[in-house]
This record gives structure tokens, sequence and C-alpha cells, in this order.
């Protein structure tokens, strides 16, 4: 269903997609807003927009939302939701199966949240207003992922014996500039730029992109992690692949590799996902990940994100807390556009 015009007869119109009680006067034609399109637009990244669309259509089709796509169960679901008192209602039942599934062991108790989010989101991209609070005191939070261990170094050095060739830039990488997982699906060969004192390699300032707040920040890599990573491009290099500064830093298994299969001289990105399994298959493969025993739902520490939770902790024991908050790709609120460190200060 595309959008459409829509003629409004004039006077106060209460109507929620639009401005709400606004006086339109006579003859006057407004494009229609898509609710899903409102939706879709609240949100910067490309695997959070792939969950959330997930998570809302399997609400709108566990409620009973007709529509033959998601696109018109999304705007079937926005004319009903007007009303406030039947959207309440329909969200905290829903949210009390989600509760009970919990309860039964069928998912964390830490996912129920989850599945309020993008509903939440909808509204609010929408600009209809709910109770939320009154919603959100019935969900519980579940155990916190600060709770995990934090990697250590002989486990870190265990992950890196991995038949791999990637998984030491890959960890390397993720554990030296604390990079979400997310990120290699933008990293180049070009956003990588070694930094030398007195003719040697000290580490190498990272152009990371933040999947959270969609934008680009300065973070820098150790002097080992850049070597391994210089050594892994040189050694596409030799093999046929024509190295440029947009080449991927990660990409497929290739023959001569260990179980490649891909053409040397046609890569492709390893993207999030890769990343994911490649570090999954490094922890069962050496041993560090088993079977959780009967009762269990968590590892002791997380696999990518540990990665970053190490990096933070180390950052923030050893640098300015700003300088620290700056090199995670955190935002620093008003003093965004006043504190600019120099590359040397990080």
């Amino acid at each position: 269903m595309s959008k459409s015009w829509v003629q409004i007869p004039p006077g106060p119109h209460p109507f929620r997609f639009f401005n709400r009680f606004s006086y339109v006067p006579s003859n006057v034609y407004l494009e229609e807003v898509d609710p899903l399109t409102e939706f879709v637009d609240g949100i910067k990244s490309k695997s959070t927009k792939n969950r959330y669309l997930s998570r809302f259509d399997l609400f709108l089709r566990t409620i009973g939302i007709e529509g033959h796509s998601i696109k018109e169960r999304a705007r079937n679901f926005g004319f009903k939701a007007r009303d406030n008192e039947w959207a309440t209602s329909t969200i905290n039942q829903y949210m009390r199966m989600q509760k009970q599934r919990a309860e039964k062991g069928e998912i964390k108790e830490s996912t129920v949240p989850q599945f309020l989010k993008p509903i939440k989101l909808f509204f609010e991209m929408n600009r209809i207003t709910l109770p939320w609070k009154n919603i959100q005191r019935r969900i519980p939070q579940g155990r916190s992922y600060s709770e995990n261990e934090l990697i250590t170094k002989d486990q870190d050095k265990q992950i890196l014996t991995y038949p791999d060739r990637r998984i030491k830039v890959a960890v390397l990488g993720m554990i030296s500039c604390g990079i979400r997982v997310g990120s290699w699906d933008y990293l180049n060969w070009g956003n990588i730029k070694p930094i030398e004192r007195d003719g040697s390699v000290v580490c190498a300032s990272v152009r990371a992109y933040d999947t959270k707040r969609g934008k680009y920040y300065q973070t820098f890599i150790t002097s080992e992690a850049y070597r391994v990573t210089k050594e892994y491009i040189t050694y596409r290099e030799n093999n046929g692949e024509r190295i440029n500064s947009s080449s991927p830093v990660l990409r497929n298994l290739f023959v001569p590799d260990r179980g490649g299969k891909g053409e040397p001289h046609k890569p492709i990105r390893l993207k999030s996902t890769g990343v994911k399994r490649l570090v999954e298959d490094s922890l069962k493969g050496t041993g560090l990940r088993k079977p959780l025993p009967k009762g269990t739902r968590r590892h002791p520490f997380q696999a990518n994100h540990g990665f970053r939770k190490y990096f933070s902790t180390v950052c923030h024991t050893r640098m300015k807390s700003m300088h620290a908050t700056m090199v995670q790709g955190h935002s620093l609120g008003v003093n965004d556009s006043y504190v600019t460190p120099s590359t040397e200060e990080l």
C-alpha cells in the first residue's frame, strides 16, 4: 500500500498521525503518513531495524491484527490504537504472556523487556501517548549483563589459538578498541591509520562506525592488533586480491584458506553476523564454551560484547573518564560540541 493524498475538511481534527487538534483550512490536501514508515525512521541500526520489525510483527499477529503484509497490519493497528484503553489493555495482556513464557523457562527473563521496546517505539514515532510507566512496572528486568564476568588474558590467548587467521584480527581489534560487533559491517582498511613514534608503530587510529548513534568516531587499536591486521591484508593481497581503502578488514574464507571456498580476487565482507559466528566457533573449538548445565542459561562471560566490556573497564581505570567515553563512541551530551581532544591526548 503506497502513500496517498487525502483531503481534510476544514476545522480542528484529532487525527493522531497529523498535528493533533491543528486547524486545517478548506481545500487542503495532506500526505497521509504511513505508521510503519514512521516507526522505521526512528531506528538507526540495520540490525536493530530487522530485530524490531520481526518482534513488532510478532506482536501484531499474536493480537490478531489482520493484513496481507506488516505494512498493512501496522496501519490497521495504528487506527485501532487511537483507543488508548484498548491499546493499553492489549499491550498488558501481550506482555503478561511473555512473562508467563519466562516463568516456564521458554525465554530468559531479561528478554521480556525486549518485546516491549519496538511496540513503545511505534507509539512514540506515531505520536500516540500511553501510560508507559504503568505498563513497564509490570515487566521484570531480569539479570543485568553487568553481572557477567570479565574475560581474562589467559582466556583471550586461548581464543587466539583457533585455526582461522581472521580470529586474531577480530578479537585483538575488538578487545583493544572496544568497537561493537556491528561496526564490522562498515570497517574498511582505509579506516585504520598507523601512528608512529621514532620510526615504529605504537598504535593505530580507527575510524569506527557507531551503530547506535549512526555516526563515525575515533578510537585506537594496539600495535599488536595493527600488525596482525596488516599481515592479514598482505596475505590477501599476495593471493590476488586488489586491496584499496574500501576493502573490508575481514572477508570470507577463500582458497587456500583452511575450509575456504571463495575466490581470492572476489572478496565478500564478513559482516557482524559472520564475526559473531567466528567468535562463537572459536570459543567452542578451543574448549572455552561447553554445553551449559541444566538450569543455567548464561555463560560466565559474554562472547563479542565481552571484549567491549573488557576494553571499557581498562579505559575507565587508566584514562580520563571523558576520554574513555569518547573512544567507546558514547555521547558526551552537551559537551559533544565543546570537548575536542587531540589524537595525542586520546
